[in-house]
């Protein structure tokens, strides 16, 4: 959010975030098969003013309160929504892609092996930035090449790490403080 605020220049955000649906709320959840992933619509305000760690645990919050819609289908967010039908309500997604595909490919047995495994990902929106837990944190952006020009979702990528990285060592800093500029860029400006 903070990475789309600075690129945009807006501090109203709105964009898609995928929920599992998988919570201990729906009855008979433990017996069900299937997927229940939905995307919901979350629009986030940057408060300049905020420091970082008050601004996450507004977040935070935030999150919790929308759980409770998980459920709730996108075509019906839409129809309820002033935005115009055909107009989607956001054009970047955020996902959390909480299965270790890799691992589970890695660690499946001999006897009932997986060979030739390949996926391919296509963006469904213009711009999708995943995330995927591990032994590191792993980002991942999958964009329309006909929206952005090739450098641009390398840089957003370099700016939601560093964004990471400021947000943690400098809880107490301002957002508008916290610099997004790799070091790299810094010396190509100043040398510039």
């Amino acid at each position: 959010t903070l990475v789309l605020s600075r690129h945009t220049g807006e501090h109203d955000i709105l964009f898609g975030a995928t929920t599992s649906g998988r919570s201990a709320d729906v009855s008979g959840i433990e017996h069900a098969v299937g997927l229940f992933i939905n995307t919901l619509p979350v629009r986030i305000f940057v408060d300049e003013d905020a420091t970082a760690l008050s601004w996450l645990q507004q977040l935070h919050t935030q999150q919790l309160e929308l759980r409770q819609f998980e459920h709730t289908p996108l075509t019906h967010l839409q129809r309820w929504s002033d935005v115009p039908r055909g107009t989607p309500l956001f054009e970047s997604l955020f996902i959390v892609e909480n299965f270790p595909v890799d691992a589970a490919v890695n660690s499946a047995s001999a006897e009932l092996g997986i060979r030739d495994f390949s996926a391919r990902e296509q963006a469904d929106t213009p711009l999708e930035a995943y995330v995927i837990p591990g032994d590191a944190l792993e980002l991942r952006l999958l964009f329309d090449a006909a929206r952005f020009e090739p450098s641009t979702p390398e840089r957003l990528l370099r700016h939601w790490s560093v964004a990471l990285q400021a947000l943690i060592s400098s809880p107490d800093a301002r957002l508008g403080t916290l610099s997004l500029v790799t070091g790299e860029e810094r010396e190509q400006v100043l040398r510039s």
